[in-house]
This record gives structure tokens, sequence and C-alpha cells, in this order.
């Protein structure tokens, strides 16, 4: 997933790492060079649509 908009310095990246971990996903989120953030998941169905 590519998120756009105000994701930086903002606390985005801690937030959805947090939430991914209470869910039980795993994966990774960064920060891309033109400023937009990338998130990579994988996990139960039901995890990834909450």
């Amino acid at each position: 997933v590519r998120v756009e908009g105000r994701v930086l310095g903002v606390g985005f990246r801690w937030f959805t790492r947090d939430r991914a971990v209470a869910l039980g996903l795993t994966g990774f989120v960064r920060n891309l060079p033109d400023g937009a953030v990338e998130a990579v998941a994988e996990g139960d169905r039901a995890a990834l649509e909450a």
C-alpha cells in the first residue's frame, strides 16, 4: 500500500506498526524518497481488512 499526503513527521509509521502488531500482521513500513510511505503486510484476511 502506498500512502501519500501528510504522513512524514506525524508518527504514521509507528501508528501503523503498533496497529499491525496488535492485529498479528507481519511486514514493514518505510519512507519513500518522494515523501510517500509504503506499507507491506501479510496475515489473516480478516486482520488485513480491519
